[in-house]
């Protein structure tokens, strides 16, 4: 009986060291870094925000609507027993408000460490992107026109398989003045 439990965590010992010996870019054949985000869809727009800015993707949920709130500023909701505040992103954004459907989620991040969610059309999963397909925001007009209503959220592009998807900085967002001001 000995034996057989040492041969299991054996076993387990060497399955660990292959996951923690395991490394995308080995496989891709690339020497280069990746830089691994949430991908998901704002309106028309292709976005993606760093990992470790949003810990969750939630389905939408009951919203309470908090009176006097902006419109984007959709309320409050009880998720995993905590009060979130529900944004509208496409609402504050854009000035108009999203529809909910189907493939709408919430990405749960924080704010000032208070629980907030962002309101998306779409999330297509989680993307590793190598470094070396990346274009930082230097300010140039094309990536402005581009990124058309989020300019000032995109740090950087990433250019991969004939997409553009754009850095949308959840931190750049929460510094705005505007948003963190949802009293009508």
């Amino acid at each position: 009986m000995g034996e057989t439990k040492k041969s299991v965590f054996d076993r387990l010992l060497a399955f660990e060291q292959q996951c923690l010996e395991h490394r995308p870019q080995a496989q891709a054949g690339s020497d280069g870094d990746y830089w691994d985000g949430v991908v998901y869809r704002l309106n028309e727009h292709l976005l993606t925000s760093h990992i470790k800015e949003i810990e969750e993707i939630i389905s939408p949920s009951d919203i309470t609507p908090v009176p006097g709130a902006k419109p984007w500023l959709l309320g409050l909701a009880n998720v995993r027993g905590n009060l979130t505040t529900i944004i509208d992103l496409g609402g504050y954004i854009y000035g108009q408000r999203s529809p909910l459907g189907s493939s709408s989620r919430f990405l749960l991040t924080s704010l000032q460490n208070r629980p907030m969610a962002l309101l998306v059309d779409e999330v297509f999963g989680q993307r590793h992107f190598p470094q070396n397909q990346s274009s930082p925001d230097n300010g140039d007009e094309p990536l402005a026109e581009r990124w058309q209503g989020i300019a000032a959220f995109i740090e950087r592009e990433f250019h991969l398989e004939e997409r553009t998807w754009g850095v949308f900085s959840v931190s750049r967002l929460s510094k705005q003045e505007e948003f963190l001001d949802g009293a009508a």
